[in-house]
């Protein structure tokens, strides 16, 4: 029982006519016994975990769960799990972003369902993709064709899993910090600036602030957050951020 839901039984008991004593000694007193020793414990956790929770977002409640979760599920303020990410990949001058950003999540995500890490190639996720996302004589693809892949393939279970897209809006940065507390990472695309090619070491942040210019569609592993940012993995090697991480404000 919530915190919520006992006052709202003390209430609806204490609002009865006929409230006598022993009703709220067998009734009433054990209920408010067990809300004070859940505030206690709420006020004891608090102590040793950063909070700062955000709502749940309705459009993704219906996501297939790998970890715990319900209708309440709150995510804290801050949330990394790059340590929890496979090895950096590096695509060179292919188009292949959205397969290679797919195969890194993937891995990832497979561990947890079974003992042996399984490695996938992005090569192959981008060669059968092309061929469903209605473009086959463009250059990259879509994420909805790469995660599609794993569905066809059997690599993940089409009964129990399926493709669902947080699109930006004013809700999209409480789906995006649900979606990464809950499933450890996800997938984002979004547009591309110069201002991406001076990621270095030394500076490991892209603001979306300055004079860049588009260079064109990109897609990512998001592996965590901050009150300011987005951390993703990138697939342009090591050399670009911190191992192939860095940071990308909400803006």
């Amino acid at each position: 029982m919530t915190i919520d839901e006992a006052r709202t039984k003390i209430d609806a008991i204490l609002n009865e006519v006929d409230c006598d004593l022993e009703t709220y000694e067998n009734e009433i007193k054990p209920i408010e016994y067990a809300l004070k020793i859940k505030e206690i414990e709420e006020r004891e956790y608090a102590k040793t975990h950063r909070l700062g929770f955000c709502k749940v977002p309705k459009n993704i409640e219906d996501l297939p769960s790998l970890s715990i979760g319900s209708s309440k599920y709150v995510a804290p303020v801050e949330y990394d799990c790059r340590g929890l990410c496979t090895k950096t990949e590096n695509q060179g001058s292919l188009p292949y972003c959205a397969a290679y950003s797919c195969t890194n999540w993937a891995e990832n995500q497979l561990w947890k369902l079974s003992d042996v890490p399984q490695e996938l190639d992005p090569v192959a996720v981008y060669k059968y993709a092309k061929t469903i996302d209605g473009d086959p004589n463009g250059e990259g693809t879509t994420l909805t064709a790469v995660l599609q892949y794993l569905l066809d393939k059997g690599i993940f279970d089409r009964k129990n899993c399926a493709i669902k897209v947080i699109r930006k809006n004013s809700n999209s940065q409480n789906a995006v910090k649900y979606a990464l507390h809950k499933f450890g990472s996800i997938l984002g695309a979004f547009n591309c600036t110069s201002e991406w090619y001076s990621i270095n070491k030394n500076k490991t942040c892209i603001s979306g602030r300055g004079n860049y210019y588009v260079c064109g569609g990109h897609a990512v592993e998001l592996c965590g957050y901050t009150k300011e940012c987005v951390i993703i993995h990138n697939s342009w090697g090591t050399e670009f951020g911190r191992a192939g991480f860095c940071y990308m404000t909400w803006q």
